[in-house]
Parts: structure tokens; sequence; C-alpha cells
């Protein structure tokens, strides 16, 4: 995640909309809880990755479709 993340995303992230962002750095702060027991997150990452991992992508993907369509087909 963090070589696509860093080089992917993270360069981009002040034209996300803020609720992109902060889903998005939810997600980052599990991620290095892995490896750096100092982040404390809402939920040990085991649990986050069973149950809001998917749920946190589909919201951001709905969020990206949603402004897409806003976009593109202006009515």
């Amino acid at each position: 995640m963090k070589g696509d993340y860093l080089k992917n995303i993270k360069h981009n992230m002040l034209f996300y909309p803020p609720e992109i962002r902060e889903l998005l750095n939810k997600m980052e702060a599990q991620y290095y809880s892995l490896s750096n027991p100092d982040i404390i997150t809402d939920k040990p990452f085991d649990d986050f990755f069973r149950h809001d991992f998917f749920d946190t992508l589909t919201k951001i993907e709905k969020m990206v479709e949603k402004k897409t369509d806003e976009l593109l087909h202006k009515a």
C-alpha cells in the first residue's frame, strides 16, 4: 500500500473532498499502526480489516462516483 499510496494518492490529497481525505487518513493510520505501536487507532488493524476496510473503500468509491456524475453530467 505504501508505494501506491504515496505515489498515486498522497500527492493529490488536496484535490479530494474533506470526507474522502478523512477516510484515507484513517486507512493510512491503520496501515502505519502495523509497524508502529505508538500509533493509536480506533480499532486494532485486524478488526478494521475484517469489518471496516471494504466499507471504507465502498464509501470512497460512492463519493467519487457522485462527484464525477456532478461534474460530467450537469443538468
